[in-house]
């Protein structure tokens, strides 16, 4: 399994450089399908390939790149759909998570497994057709079904530092919250979930006063469940335009 991560990552299961380059680039910037967005891509592209190596461009699109839902980076992936690190995903696991990020809604695993299945097996083929893998390998992983862990991935503060990564571009981000704290507001938001109305979700967030630092911050009652505005369509309670009913 460590083997086939190993040669995933090493960029073989996507082809050319420059295109792996250009899909970070527009990951890094979205920008409109204008000639203008485009002029704009190609030339964010360019300061890639020019500051970075082809492993440094791959290592941002496997942290950066959408895998269904609000699931964004290899990590997330392999934890929400395999309850599993990186290291440890099979042949299998590591064809469906390559190619999940080209239509990651027409193949999230979770919905659609009987598409994410073909999807991963044209990966596992090509894989063979090339020898990057040994064929009985490949005719192994192919037979196994696509297989999601009943288990949630190990997460704290998801929507802040969903905000945070689309506002930086840096692999390092370093924060104010305390962990201990986020723990308990996570904590009491899951306590109050069966209190609140149908179609209803809270938020909470904690600053020192001192500094004006975030301490704290919740989102959303659950991120999981769309009746409360979570999951897909994921409604941030804390930066969206509400009436605030309390303050402390």
């Amino acid at each position: 399994a460590r083997a086939a991560w190993q040669d995933l990552t090493a960029g073989r299961v996507i082809s050319g450089g420059s295109t792996l380059t250009m899909q970070v680039a527009r990951l890094l910037d979205p920008h409109s399908r204008t000639f203008g967005g485009k002029i704009r891509q190609l030339w964010r592209a360019l300061q890639l390939e020019w500051h970075l190596s082809k492993r440094d461009i791959l290592t941002l699109y496997l942290n950066r790149a959408p895998f269904g839902g609000t699931l964004q980076g290899i990590g997330a992936a392999s934890w929400a759909y395999f309850g599993k690190p990186p290291a440890r995903l099979s042949y299998a696991d590591a064809a469906l998570l390559a190619v999940l990020p080209q239509a990651p809604s027409r193949l999230r695993p979770d919905r659609w497994p009987a598409r994410a299945e073909a999807a991963r097996n044209k990966v596992l083929d090509r894989m063979a057709a090339q020898g990057v893998w040994p064929a009985e390998t490949v005719r192994e992983s192919r037979e196994e079904p696509v297989w999601l862990a009943p288990r949630q991935m190990p997460q704290l503060a998801p929507l802040f530092a969903r905000m945070m990564l689309s506002k930086s571009q840096n692999d390092k981000i370093v924060t104010t919250l305390d962990a201990g704290l986020q723990r308990q507001l996570e904590d009491l938001a899951r306590a109050w979930k069966g209190r609140l109305p149908a179609r209803s979700s809270l938020a909470m967030i904690v600053v020192d006063h001192t500094d004006m630092s975030v301490r704290g911050w919740v989102g959303s009652v659950d991120l999981n469940d769309d009746s409360r505005f979570g999951h897909v369509d994921i409604v941030d309670m804390v930066t969206a335009i509400r009436l605030v009913m309390s303050t402390w």
